[in-house]
């Protein structure tokens, strides 16, 4: 990075400012549901990954995609099996439970859906598709560099 070209931390701080806030709001878009159903948010994260990425259904994916550590998926995993939310099948390759969504979870992850298409709803008032789209563009890099340096540890 280059401080005479306006990329220092200054120039982050809006960004900074703003995922701190949408999180805030993420968070409290959930809680009420939350309640209704006793989750957690590691437990809405899981039924909200699995619900929306079909393909990608076992723990590994969520620790992966989610970054949410192994230990809470582990628990979290076991907390929503236990309570009839989950299922897992081992499938073809014993090491790999896939998991899946339980009818018994249905009308909380219908519910914890709508509230995370209204949060993304309320993000995107006012911008156009080309707005979207660039945005986009450079959170995608950002993500890169985030993963690159994460991988240089």
């Amino acid at each position: 990075m280059n401080e005479s070209m306006g990329t220092g931390m200054r120039a982050y701080m809006p960004y900074m400012v703003m995922a701190w806030k949408a999180a805030k709001l993420y968070d409290t878009c959930f809680a009420s549901i939350e309640k209704a159903h006793a989750l957690t948010a590691n437990e809405r994260d899981i039924l909200l990954f699995l619900h929306n990425n079909p393909g990608l259904n076992t723990a590994a994916d969520v620790v992966q995609y989610r970054s949410i550590s192994k230990s809470l998926v582990s628990k979290s995993v076991e907390s929503l099996t236990r309570r009839g939310f989950l299922q897992s099948d081992k499938g073809t390759d014993r090491r790999c439970l896939h998991l899946s969504i339980t009818p018994k979870a249905r009308t909380a992850v219908t519910e914890l859906s709508r509230a995370q298409q209204g949060f993304f709803a309320v993000l995107g008032e006012g911008l156009s598709e080309e707005e979207c789209r660039v945005f986009n563009g450079v959170l995608k890099k950002m993500g890169e560099n985030a993963q690159r340096y994460a991988r240089k540890e």
